[in-house]
């Protein structure tokens, strides 16, 4: 964690899917007053049992 003008700077590489809960849970914890800036980095690769999760609920989806 860094500082800047008496700050507190965070940062950290997160996916896309979870950005949201990571601002909810920002807002949180410094009730409301945490601002927020995100910026893409990277492909990678998506972990296999997510890769399942999601390919069993595109399959799902598909039948219906």
């Amino acid at each position: 964690m860094d500082t800047l003008n008496g700050y507190q700077v965070i940062k950290a590489r997160t996916p896309q899917a979870e950005l949201d809960k990571l601002f909810a849970a920002l807002r949180n914890v410094t009730q409301g007053k945490a601002k927020v800036h995100a910026a893409f980095a990277e492909y990678a690769p998506v972990p296999p049992e997510i890769q399942k999760k999601l390919s069993d609920e595109y399959l799902k989806e598909e039948v219906v």
